[in-house]
């Protein structure tokens, strides 16, 4: 088995040996508003299932019109394709979404969503409805009933949780910043010097007051869409798409407590079933990005890996 992809978290909290995150920051959507909603809401209430994929405890309607479901390990991510806003108080989800392949070889896979031996396609059909601050959701995916009513997590990041944290020392360390906005950035320092920064184009996800949700995969990165590029860069942009093409994205909780965040997350591993084959589509993809089209995401296989957390100091 290939390991293919290693979240920017483990990255920067192991700086002293590696200084590139090229190849762990996913791309996220393109931010074309098509659907006009001019801020993210988050919303929590009692879990609900939706369908086959599994438990939902939380679900956000973001500025581009897409929606994420915050499931047991990972982000569920519907593309605005999918999403129409009918009015201000009202959205429909409809369209095919693919079966999430689980590598079942280990025992505590058994725990995530629900495992799945086969990438047939899901047909949603699910209604959202606001009314003040409550949603309440109904539909279907295949033949599976989605009730579920939630309610809107209001505000943003208190200032008491807004700053710097980091974990490490004076000059070797991973600082996290924490906006009010609720917007964050990431830098890794080595002999007191910045060889790493990341920044996010998605806000946290709010579930409570001193607990968010960070999407892995609106990382921002500099990769050319042109030219030759790395083979570790083309890696990621493969696994990115295997990730997009089952909508789902990695995340990690980040949760305030007495000038503490502990950040919790799961790295993910992408396997193909060929690994010979897989090595020459990024190859293809390192000299032409749009060699991503041809390749055949449905034999990708995934799988979590154990979760893992560490806590940061606010300066």
């Amino acid at each position: 088995m290939k390991k293919l992809f290693t979240t920017l978290i483990m990255l920067l909290t192991l700086l002293t040996i590696s200084c590139s995150n090229k190849s762990t920051a996913p791309t996220n959507n393109d931010n074309n508003n098509n659907n006009n909603v001019s801020h993210s809401q988050s919303f929590t209430g009692n879990n609900f299932q939706f369908g086959t994929f599994g438990n939902v405890s939380a679900l956000s309607i973001n500025e581009d019109g897409s929606i994420y479901m915050n499931m047991d390990n990972v982000l569920l991510t519907l593309k605005k394709e999918m999403v129409t806003k009918k009015s201000d108080s009202q959205y429909t989800i409809k369209g095919q979404m693919p079966t999430i392949k689980y590598d079942a070889s280990s025992a505590a896979l058994q725990s995530v969503m629900l495992s799945q031996k086969a990438a047939d396609m899901n047909t949603v059909d699910v209604s959202l409805n606001l009314s003040g601050t409550s949603l309440s959701l109904s539909g279907q995916v295949n033949s599976d009933n989605v009730n579920a009513n939630l309610k809107e997590v209001s505000g943003y990041i208190p200032n008491d949780y807004v700053g710097v944290y980091y974990i490490g020392d004076d000059k070797n360390n991973t600082e996290i910043e924490i906006r009010s906005d609720g917007y964050i950035t990431m830098k890794g320092k080595q002999d007191g010097i910045v060889v790493v920064e990341q920044e996010y184009t998605d806000k946290l996800i709010k579930l409570s007051e001193n607990e968010y949700i960070l999407n892995h995969n609106s990382a921002k990165r500099n990769i050319p869409s042109t030219g030759t590029i790395s083979f570790a860069d083309a890696e990621s942009i493969v696994i990115t798409e295997a990730e997009k093409y089952y909508n789902i994205s990695q995340k990690s909780t980040l949760k305030f407590e007495n000038n503490t965040m502990t950040m919790t997350g799961q790295g993910l591993t992408a396997t193909y079933k060929d690994v010979n084959t897989i090595g020459k589509y990024i190859e293809e993809v390192a000299k032409d990005r749009s060699y991503t089209n041809k390749i055949d995401y449905s034999l990708f296989t995934l799988k979590l890996e154990s979760a893992t957390t560490s806590t940061f100091n606010k300066k």
